[in-house]
């Protein structure tokens, strides 16, 4: 049996469902190595939330390598998360900061795009401060 789908199986055996864990684990996944904190398991199916924001789901079985990494979830930093989008997207695009996103768009177009999401951000702020 591989580690992660016995580490998983003792998880869920312990608190099935177990939901909201406070640590984080890596493994390898599909070929891709993915770090983040377990949302719910059972001995059928992992959600876990990447450090990325990504929310993985698979059967135990499918992760190898797997190690507990930290005693509590933290996301990308702005600056980490800048990196990942710039090897992910690769030439021809930019990521800019805005208050409060990070946009990738086409080299040379921050103003078309980062703009936007702002003004969407502020909108739906006001939209739901209104009605309490």
């Amino acid at each position: 049996m591989r580690a992660a789908a016995f580490v998983f199986t003792l998880l869920a055996i312990s608190s099935p469902p177990a939901l909201g864990q406070d640590f984080m684990v890596q493994f390898e996944l599909r070929g891709r190595t993915i770090e983040g904190g377990p949302l719910a398991f059972s001995e059928e199916r992992v959600e876990l939330l990447g450090r990325d924001g990504h929310w993985w789901q698979f059967a135990p079985a499918e992760a190898i390598e797997f190690r507990k990494t930290s005693g509590g979830f933290h996301s990308f930093s702005p600056r980490e998360m800048r990196g990942e989008l710039l090897r992910e997207f690769g030439r021809g695009f930019d990521v800019s900061g805005t208050g409060h996103y990070l946009v990738v768009h086409p080299a040379g177009q921050r103003d078309a795009w980062a703009a936007r999401f702002e003004d969407l951000y502020r909108g739906f702020v006001h939209y739901f401060s209104a009605r309490g």
